[in-house]
């Protein structure tokens, strides 16, 4: 490895004595150290010479981020960069966009986390070499296309990405709420040979029982009361492209024989037709669900299942990400920021070390809601654990678990808002037929009307 290393000038012990252990850490027979006390000098050395990794202090870019950060993207984008701050607080600069930052490091944890940081770093380039240019291109030290982080599981569930999208494999992708499941699906579509065709979506979690079946097929003019025109299901608009399928394991189970026939030979009729169909699609499927206990409790079918488990792909929980988290709270904040126009000029450690020991289950999601929370609940410019005690905890994410022990994060809607989703989507699929509507919704025509009425649905 060759390490470029930028530590202040300062002539206190202190900072001696960490130069000193560090060379001393990053010292083999093989390696070659080259300093500097000055990120021109580092960037100097960059543009005639490669390395591999750039250790810094943030000394030496305190104010002047932004700069080095524009001027390093223009030498190399890919080296990763590794950045020693005070024990106290990361600088709000790095909020930011910055392709190449691997981690941040307290000094003080800089001799325990240095060789852990090396070691990711040696993975992230065994996976650069394997990877083909069109993955190289969105592949950064940073993260992957727009997933963030690069812990030892998530640099394999990278790699698993790279390596399915050059196939046309069908994929199942599992992971709890939150953890980036169409993310990785669309990054899967985007590296495919099929990435200038559609990418056709569906969350079978969102959608009522009734209604996925003509969704997924769609249905031809006549097919029940209100079709007036016939309409193209999400097979039809996927062909030759990709379909994902959100949240399978809240397929309906008579649905799930429809759906293992168009897996098995490509062909599906609409809803209310006769004409067999043939199509072309990659087909990608993601749950939170545990499928082979649903299997075996008689609620998915053990065909499907193995069907749709030809390459698994498990996301991590944030949990289990370690550092990734420290990557994600800068990059979320520094939206949040931007986005807003707020002035912040520091995050406290102790506010990150508390973020990174709750247990997150809705994961990125539920992380990015209790971030937005901090935020708002700030009145200084620096963000730290003080501001925990304004946020009501319980609120952010109510957790529960599903009839086969895996922890679903569902943040709660009020049911007016369901009852109307409901009913706009059935006035969707049956147009101007109220009786259809109520009777599939289980209501009587009078209280659907009062309904239409009081959501405004009603011309």
């Amino acid at each position: 490895m060759k390490y470029l290393l930028g530590i202040s000038p300062s002539k206190t012990a202190d900072n001696k004595g960490f130069i000193s252990d560090l060379t001393t850490l990053l010292t083999n027979k093989s390696d070659v150290i080259t300093k500097g006390q000055s990120f021109t000098t580092l960037l100097s050395y960059l543009a005639v010479e490669e390395y591999n990794v750039i250790l810094i202090d943030w000394e030496l870019l305190d104010g002047s981020f932004e700069e080095f950060n524009k001027r390093l993207s223009r030498i190399n984008k890919n080296i990763p960069l590794i950045i020693y701050t005070d024990d106290k607080q990361i600088s709000g600069e790095l909020c930011t966009v910055c392709d190449t930052l691997f981690t941040i490091i307290p000094r003080s944890e800089a001799l325990t986390k240095t060789p852990e940081a090396i070691k990711r770093i040696k993975k992230y380039y065994s996976i650069v070499r394997e990877a083909d240019e069109h993955a190289k291109s969105v592949l950064r030290p940073s993260g992957f296309n727009s997933l963030i982080g690069n812990s030892d599981l998530t640099l394999l569930v990278y790699q698993q990405l790279i390596r399915v999208s050059q196939t046309d494999f069908t994929t199942l992708i599992l992971g709890g709420s939150g953890s980036g499941k169409e993310l990785s699906a669309r990054t899967i579509h985007q590296l495919s040979t099929r990435q200038s065709k559609s990418f056709v979506s569906l969350n079978c979690a969102a959608i009522p029982a009734t209604l996925q079946e003509s969704e997924l097929f769609g249905y031809e003019k006549g097919a029940f009361t209100g079709a007036d025109k016939a309409k193209e299901g999400k097979f039809e608009l996927a062909d030759n492209g990709t379909l994902f399928l959100d949240e399978v394991g809240d397929m309906p189970i008579d649905l799930q024989a429809k759906l293992l026939r168009v897996l098995e030979d490509s062909t599906f009729t609409r809803v209310g037709g006769v004409k067999e169909q043939t199509v072309d699609a990659r087909f990608i499927a993601a749950t939170n669900r545990d499928l082979a206990r649903m299997v075996g409790s008689g609620d998915f079918r053990s065909d499907l299942f193995y069907r749709l488990n030809v390459i698994p792909i498990e996301l991590p929980q944030l949990r289990d990400r370690g550092d990734d988290i420290v990557l994600l709270i800068i990059n979320l904040i520094g939206k949040m920021i931007s986005g807003n126009k707020l002035k912040i000029k520091a995050i406290t450690w102790s506010l990150i070390n508390k973020l990174k020991s709750m247990e997150l289950k809705g994961n990125v999601r539920e992380l990015e809601n209790l971030l937005t929370r901090i935020l708002f609940h700030t009145t200084g410019s620096v963000i730290n654990d003080k501001v925990l005690n304004n946020i009501n905890m319980q609120d952010t994410v109510i957790v529960s678990e599903d009839s086969q022990g895996t922890s679903r994060n569902q943040q709660i809607q009020p049911l007016w808002e369901v009852e109307k989703e409901m009913i706009e989507r059935a006035l969707e699929i049956y147009p101007n037929n109220l009786s259809k509507i109520a009777n599939k919704l289980e209501i009587s025509r009078s209280s659907l009307y009062r309904k239409l009425k009081k959501y405004g649905l009603q011309d």
